[in-house]
């Protein structure tokens, strides 16, 4: 392989490269024989096919573009490892001279490199964020919001109205007669209103009363969350066995203690204020490091590609399908519900992509001004802050299968946000 020339910009390298003649030709004709090796023809042992009779099959330049895909590949790869570069996707070919037996071949790949960042200012950023107070309002909205969640559901004699909670027995049955297993149930409970099986349903049971039968129909969308009933017409039959009022019940120590396990009123609200506060201070932190971070990307100057940001939104789409699919709900369902075809989605995300990607190259090139090493330490405490009934060793003996590229990413976050925040000063904001 000869270097006839190279070129670097912001994100890219352009090589021109040759491959001697001898080199080339053994990779085509090392893929000349593995099509000789699976090549099956009358009057030949496998394997034993000679290249006139295979040429007729395959064509005169048989095993030629697979064995310079071969040549190309390996040379990329000695260029990519001499040179050090920290690659992006697949190298490109965008030239290439005619092939020749016998003689060297030259093309041209480009490289695309992570790209050159040069940061602003990172430290001594101001920002305008501040803690916000828990009120009393908040504790007595969160402790009425709780009290709906546990609320004891009297039962009522008077028919059923939106929001009650009806007591049935039902019976859910596609076209075919099959029941729904996960639908069909006696004595469960259904929230009037929710929607839980469909509108219809909700209807056909407001105004029964305990005793009445009921009878529904619903068409559920292909892309529906449950398969058992996706893109189907479900038949919903049974009878009211009680009726109960979702009104909720008069707040007293003495249904603190039975629903919340807290003595008195008193120490529920203090429980809830300490609640409070945790989700207000990691709001507090998120803000500040977002209206930091914000600053940081601003004042950066770097070249995102159209190539990485498309790995970054993939990167985002494996991270949706990961968080819909602990919840059970399809991507497909979810793009559905919001309206959206996937390609659209992707789209929309390309700035969200190209964000991150702003800030994961600002976290490094922080460390690197920084001086600031990541080490086997940092990584093992990091490990054992995931994992607390491991030890050291336990790590250490299982360091190959860590997820590393993830660990580092996340300690090169943390480690840049200490910089970025501690040297960060609070300016309060000034009111029109």
């Amino acid at each position: 392989m000869t270097v006839i020339s190279s070129v670097q910009d912001e994100s890219k390298w352009t090589f021109e490269l040759e491959i001697v003649a001898d080199a080339l030709d053994e990779h085509v004709s090392n893929q000349k024989n593995v099509i000789r090796a699976n090549a099956e023809y009358p009057g030949f042992r496998k394997g034993k096919v000679p290249d006139h009779v295979l040429a007729m099959r395959f064509g005169p330049q048989f095993g030629v573009s697979e064995g310079i895909d071969q040549a190309i590949q390996q040379v990329a790869r000695t260029v990519i490892k001499e040179q050090s570069l920290n690659v992006v996707g697949t190298p490109q070919v965008t030239k290439m001279d005619p092939y020749k037996p016998q003689q060297p071949l030259r093309f041209t790949i480009e490289i695309e490199v992570i790209p050159s960042v040069t940061l602003g200012t990172y430290k001594g950023l101001t920002h305008h964020v501040s803690l916000a107070p828990v009120t009393d309002e908040q504790v007595t909205q969160e402790i009425q919001s709780l009290m709906k969640r546990y609320t004891l559901y009297p039962t009522v004699d008077r028919p059923i109205k939106m929001g009650d909670l009806a007591v049935i027995d039902i019976n859910a049955t596609d076209a075919s007669g099959a029941v729904i297993e996960q639908w069909s149930k006696d004595k469960g409970g259904y929230s009037v209103g929710s929607q839980l099986f469909g509108a219809q349903l909700d209807e056909a049971l407001v105004g029964k009363s305990a005793g009445d039968s009921f009878g529904a129909t619903e068409t559920f969308p292909d892309g529906f969350e449950l398969a058992a009933v996706a893109g189907k017409t479900i038949s919903f039959e049974g009878t009211v066995s009680a009726v109960r009022s979702a009104d909720v019940s008069e707040l007293t120590d003495e249904l603190v203690a039975i629903v919340f396990q807290v003595p008195t009123i008193v120490e529920l609200k203090q429980v809830i204020t300490n609640q409070l506060q945790e989700v207000a201070q990691r709001r507090f932190e998120e803000d500040r490091v977002q209206a930091l971070m914000s600053q940081v990307v601003d004042g950066m100057t770097v070249k995102v590609s159209d190539t990485l940001a498309a790995l970054e939104v993939k990167s985002i789409v494996e991270e949706e399908k990961e968080r819909l699919n602990h919840k059970k709900v399809t991507l497909a369902h979810a793009l559905k519900e919001a309206n959206l075809t996937e390609d659209d989605w992707k789209a929309a995300l390309k700035p969200q992509a190209t964000q991150r990607l702003k800030a994961a190259l600002a976290y490094s090139e922080i460390l690197s001004l920084e001086n600031i090493e990541l080490g086997t330490d940092d990584v093992v405490t990091f490990v054992l802050s995931k994992k607390p009934e491991w030890r050291r060793e336990d790590v250490l003996a299982n360091w190959a299968s860590l997820n590393m590229p993830s660990i580092i990413r996340v300690l090169t976050q943390e480690r840049a946000l200490e910089v970025v925040v501690s040297s960060s000063v609070y300016e309060p904001s000034v009111e029109s």
